[in-house]
């Protein structure tokens, strides 16, 4: 005869996010409940359970895709707007050291030194954008 209630069960894992899951939706991570609402036949509840913990797929800052800390590295470029390109001067937008995008206007016939993420282009409307490749941190 069918069960009722099939539930597959993971162990609870003490990571930050698993953690953070089960506070949010008052349940483990990796449980899944299926619950048979058209055979009235079925009957009773069947738990299969794991002995490992799963933990969900996401990226913190800071951190390693293992969850290992790593550093990041990062590389000055050089921006300049030129003066006359537009009214509205020139377009940027970057990824700092800290995996945040940054961005904003650059004011005509000015230049700037930002340190970017390694493994990202900046972009620069309307102006010129020069790869230095000096090894930074954090914000110049």
């Amino acid at each position: 005869m069918a069960v009722n209630q099939l539930n597959f069960l993971d162990k609870l894992d003490n990571d930050y996010i698993s953690q953070q899951f089960k506070k949010k939706n008052n349940r483990d991570y990796g449980k899944q409940y299926y619950n048979d609402t058209t055979n009235f036949f079925s009957q009773g509840k069947f738990d299969v359970e794991t002995t490992f913990s799963s933990s969900p797929l996401r990226y913190i800052t800071g951190t390693g895709i293992t969850g290992s800390a790593v550093t990041n590295t990062c590389s000055e470029w050089g921006m300049f707007c030129p003066s006359g390109v537009s009214s509205d001067g020139c377009i940027y937008s970057y990824i700092d050291c800290g995996g945040v995008l940054e961005s904003g206007v650059m004011v005509n016939d000015s230049d700037q030194i930002i340190c970017a993420l390694d493994g990202t282009t900046p972009t620069l409307y309307s102006g010129v954008l020069t790869a230095l490749g000096e090894p930074c941190s954090g914000s110049i």
